[in-house]
């Protein structure tokens, strides 16, 4: 079951690329007591919500990876335009000097676009990543059938 879930979360956000990226949630909680209201001690069995804590547990989730994403959009944005930069700079040497100069600044040039590669394939796992990652269900206690309701 959570094999289908995992592919199928995977399956949507790759269907909305730069748009759509998992959030590991399990990760914020794990280990951790008081952010949803069934670890209080008064609450109603089937009470699963968050508590304030919890709330600001999964912000705190989806502030992080939004904030990998900025970041590495950023980095890809800055290669994307020193790149651009090389290719004027090749484009207005005088001919005369175009060779060499050339040589040396496709070297840069290329250098930047694996640097770029690098940052893109980083943005694709963090797409994928994690919602293709097992783990983090499990069964706390199994249910049974009320006898009120």
């Amino acid at each position: 079951m959570l094999a289908a879930f995992n592919a199928t979360t995977a399956a949507v956000v790759s269907a909305f690329p730069g748009r759509a990226y998992p959030v590991d949630v399990h990760a914020a909680f794990d280990g951790r007591r008081g952010l949803l209201l069934i670890d209080r001690r008064s609450a109603w069995p089937f009470e699963v919500h968050l508590t304030n804590a919890g709330h600001r547990a999964m912000a705190q989730a989806f502030a992080d990876v939004i904030a990998a994403v900025e970041q590495i959009q950023e980095k890809v944005t800055e290669i994307t335009t020193q790149i651009s930069d090389l290719d004027k700079r090749i484009a207005t040497t005088p001919a005369a000097q175009r060779p060499s100069v050339e040589e040396n600044l496709r070297a840069q040039q290329n250098s930047l676009i694996q640097q770029q590669t690098a940052f893109k394939q980083k943005l694709d796992e963090l797409q994928v990543e994690k919602a293709l990652k097992s783990g983090g269900a499990q069964l706390v206690t199994e249910s049974t059938v009320p006898e009120t309701p």
